[in-house]
Parts: C-alpha cells; structure tokens; sequence
C-alpha cells in the first residue's frame, strides 16, 4: 500500500525522523569535519604536505578498524548500543586529542578517533537509522534522514573554517565531540 511521506511527521513518528536526522547529522558531519579536514590542519601548524599526508593516512586507517569491529559487536551488544559505545568513544578521542604533542600519540588517538567515528557511521547509517522505521515506510524515513544529514555537510567546511580560524584544531575537534555527546544523550533517553 502507498504511504504518504507526511507519515514521518505525524505525532506518533516525528521523534523517530527527528532522531534519525540527528543521527544523521551526526555521522556525516563529524567523519568528514575531522578526516577531510586533518591533512589541512596539519600543514596549517607547519607540518610539511609529506608528514601531514603520512599522519592523516596511518589515521584514516581508522575506517576500516571501526566497521570491523562493528562486525564484531552488532549482534553482540545492538545497535543501539554500539552506536551509543561508540559515540562516547568519539567524544572521550575528541577530547583528549587536541592536547597530544607526540607524534605517536597524535597518530594513536587519531586512529582511534578515526576508528570510533566509522563504527558510528556504519552502526548508524547502516543499522540504527533503518530500524526507527517499520517496513513500510523504511527507506522513506531513512532517505530523509540521509538527505538532512547530507544538506548539514553543505555548511560545514564554513563552519570548520571559522571554528578553525577562531580556536584552531581544538576548536574543531572540541565542535565533533559535543556534537557525538549530544546525540549519545539523546539516544540514551
């Protein structure tokens, strides 16, 4: 049977489209602020494009501890605590990484950070946000929420670049990690 859109924003939806977006939002915009954005960060504090690359790229090896692990934990744990591990895991990085001054560590807890935030993402993206929604309306509420996420990336890069330009790195990873705290908060309630 057909079902209008206007379902997701009934009384007895909303919460689960407003979560899914958050979700959403959260996912996109918190993996492609930091590893997008990292190689430009290390060469603005005067590392050179060679070493910025070869940090970013021991780091960005992140994404595909995090899945693997999600692999691991999915059917373990749930989604919904997966996604809530690994939030916190974004947030606990988050805070600690913009004070590291060792190579290794940077390197370290850049992966781990790295790590927490694609297991975020395939958790939320590939199994949380689907599961709000009952079959019939699925991937309705599922494209909405991609689409919100999606539209928030649009206005990031002004808001890294001014975040960055006002209090450097800790500024932007500060922003990302607030942002995985909130949505934990969130879910958890």
């Amino acid at each position: 049977q057909r079902v209008p859109l206007g379902i997701l924003f009934t009384r007895p939806v909303i919460r689960r489209t407003l979560l899914a977006v958050a979700v959403n939002v959260t996912c996109l915009v918190g993996a492609y602020s930091f590893t997008a954005w990292i190689p430009s960060f290390f060469v603005k504090e005067g590392l050179s494009v060679t070493r910025s690359l070869g940090f970013a790229m021991a780091m960005t090896s992140g994404t595909i501890a995090g899945p693997l692990v999600g692999v691991l934990i999915a059917d373990r744990i749930g989604r919904r605590h997966g996604i809530m591990a690994a939030g916190l895991g974004c947030s606990c990085m988050g805070a600690i990484y913009p004070f590291l001054t060792a190579p290794l560590a940077i390197m370290l807890c850049g992966f781990l950070l790295v790590s927490c935030m694609s297991l975020f993402l395939a958790l939320g993206l590939g199994g949380y946000t689907p599961e709000l929604f009952p079959t019939a309306y699925r991937f309705r509420g599922s494209g909405l929420a991609q689409m919100a996420g999606r539209g928030a990336l649009i206005g990031t890069p002004y808001l890294v670049v001014s975040l960055f330009s006002a209090f450097g790195i800790a500024g932007v990873v500060a922003m990302i990690a607030m942002l995985y705290f909130a949505l934990v908060l969130v879910i958890a309630v």
